[in-house]
């Protein structure tokens, strides 16, 4: 049986830091009752930046390093065929109570783990996965390709999304129907539950047909417990998501397919207020859409990559589909495969979208292509985490962008070598996580680089995007922080807090945004001036935070104390972002300065 790999669905991305370093300050008047000459009280500390990036001198070394083999760069050939319908019965929900398929795998895949200690576990969407798998690679002798394994794991009703599987492929004269008999399959079945982890939930399938023979190891772990979702929702327009994820995460962010190349971004459900490891989620879906996929993406607590933590397909129509086929797509290239080419294709399908075109970075894509052996190698090896990270941090710094970089985020790709671009695009845009990167209004700048296994026929792709920081308005993100100010203070049984709006108030408070902007003076001496003026005009004490997140999508600030305890309290807010010495990316700056009433 060969080793078994892991599977890296459609891409593996990078999402942006989603804590903020945060810094507390006041300023008093000379009297308690706050009359009279307001004066200094204590003074704004500045902010400690780090910056979690390698340098280029790191990022070097990782390049200079000897190329891995190419064998440790690819797995198993994967089938060029984009479509696929379900050979079994698919999930009526998420996650999948049941399996039936009308063999004898899933009741000797049963058997085969009761006797054991271990806390193994048959997962119904696994053992579906697994049976399709086998069905598929009978049908056109190898694996299928991510977006159909993707669509597979969906429909199945899997909440499994990283999986580890093996598909074995026996010649028809060793794949006599003697040896796929029951007492055959038995023994096979309780050999091979050993393979498995202690603590796995797997699927395991066995089958032939006149082609041959197939035996197909599915497994991982469950990352989240998900309240049921059934596979028919959004008729309403909104698909609901509750549930809690199995380890530490700071922030938890889903996306949802809307029509052809559509998307949104999940908010909160009304009148919740789950944190991160919790979720309360309200997915916008389009009630025509005959299929929509849903993902959450959850980053670690300090972390910077995000995980691809759930991936389920519903039917606002009422009906699941049972079959995939890969959208055509119709783009302004030819055969040529090379970053120009990217380029172009994004930028023709940002402008459907009326959208901005982007351009190559011709250095940060000499970037890429160095790093590219080595990321594929650590992918593939589970030892190699810490490297993994490395380079992935080295990727999407960006420090080969001319501008001021704001964020950065990488796609991967591994597909066969006979698909056209075209067809690449249209797999990756399956994932409404992926769309929201390539029709980010603020991406700006790509790198790419790609390798090819002409053996395995397959290749390889990081497809790397940049957003660069402009002067904007920050009023939605000013709305934004002020509502999540005001989840507290109602929880609490609090009013919400007071919006100080004066045109002169604002026009203080855009124009200190502005030098910090600038670079004109730093953060903390931008929120002691602000608390100076607020002094001066309110004649009563005020406080001051500032918090200085890399991204406001899926960032909750940690808010406690007056703020947000207080009974009746005003407050003032600006934001803007600014660039750390040396750092690799730029950060938003958030401003707060409010009273006690």
């Amino acid at each position: 049986m060969p080793a078994p790999r892991s599977s890296f669905v459609f891409a593996s991305a990078l999402a942006v830091l989603a804590f903020a370093t945060a810094c507390d300050s006041n300023k008093s008047t000379n009297s308690p009752n706050g009359k009279g000459k307001a004066k200094a009280g204590s003074t704004v500390e500045p902010f400690v930046f780090d910056d979690p990036f390698p340098d280029e001198a790191a990022v070097e070394a990782i390049a200079a390093r000897p190329a891995p083999e190419l064998t440790q760069m690819f797995g198993e050939p994967e089938s060029p065929v984009d479509h696929w319908t379900m050979h079994g019965a698919g999930a009526q929900r998420t996650p999948a109570a049941a399996y039936e398929d009308g063999d004898r795998a899933s009741e000797l895949a049963a058997e085969a783990f009761a006797s054991k200690d271990e806390a193994r576990t048959v997962s119904p969407g696994l053992q579906c996965a697994a049976a399709e798998f086998g069905h598929f690679a009978l049908a056109h002798g190898a694996e299928p390709a991510a977006d159909v394994r993707g669509f597979i794991l969906a429909r199945c009703g899997s909440l499994v999304t990283n999986i580890t599987f093996s598909i074995d492929l026996i010649e028809p004269k060793r794949a006599p129907k003697s040896a796929f008999t029951t007492p055959q399959l038995r023994g096979l079945f309780a050999r091979v539950a050993d393979s498995f982890p202690p603590d796995a939930h797997v699927g395991l399938w066995a089958g032939r047909s006149d082609q041959g023979g197939a035996v197909v190891r599915v497994y991982g772990q469950p990352r989240m417990v998900l309240e049921p979702v059934p596979l028919a929702s959004g008729k309403t327009g909104y698909v609901e998501l509750r549930g809690e994820m199995q380890w530490d995460a700071q922030s938890i962010v889903g996306y949802a397919t809307v029509g052809e190349q559509g998307y949104s971004i999940c908010k909160r459900s009304p009148g919740t207020n789950e944190q991160a490891p919790r979720f309360a989620l309200r997915c916008r879906v389009d009630p025509n859409d005959e299929r929509a996929m849903i993902e959450l993406q959850a980053t670690p607590r300090g972390r910077i990559m995000s995980r691809r933590a759930l991936q389920l397909i519903v039917s606002p129509k009422g009906s699941v589909p049972d079959d995939y086929q890969a959208p055509q797509l119709s783009l302004p290239i030819g055969d040529e495969r090379d970053g120009t080419a990217w380029a172009t294709a994004v930028t023709a399908l940002r402008r459907s979208a009326e959208l901005s075109s982007v351009s190559l970075s011709v250095g940060q894509t000499d970037v890429a292509q160095s790093l590219l052996p080595h990321l594929l190698a650590a992918l593939r090896n589970s030892g190699q985490a810490e490297l993994l990270d490395q380079i992935a941090m080295g990727l999407i710094a960006g420090r080969k962008i001319d501008e001021d970089v704001g964020s950065g985020t990488f796609f991967f790709s591994t597909v066969p070598r006979a698909w056209t671009l075209e067809r690449e695009l249209a797999a990756v845009l399956q994932s409404p996580h992926a769309r929201s990167k390539i029709f980010d209004p603020d991406l700006s700048t790509l790198a790419v680089a790609s390798l090819a296994n002409e053996e395995g026929q397959m290749r390889s792709s990081v497809i790397a995007g940049y957003t660069v920081l402009r002067d904007r308005d920050y009023s939605w993100e000013i709305a934004a922080f002020f509502d999540a100010v005001d989840r507290h203070r109602v929880a609490r049984g609090l009013e919400p807090v007071i919006r100080v709006e004066g045109p002169n108030d604002r026009k203080v408070l855009e124009a200190y945004a502005g030098r910090v902007r600038a670079g004109e003076i730093a953060p903390s001496e931008a929120l002691d001036a602000l608390l100076d003026h607020f002094v001066e005009e309110a004649k009563r004490d005020f406080h001051g935070i500032m918090f200085s997140p890399y991204a406001f999508l899926g960032w909750e600030p940690q808010l406690e104390g007056t703020l947000v305890e207080a009974e009746r309290v005003a407050a003032a807010v600006t934001i803007t972002h600014f660039v750390p010495d040396g750092a690799a990316w730029g950060r938003y700056l958030v401003l707060v300065t409010y009273t006690k009433l």
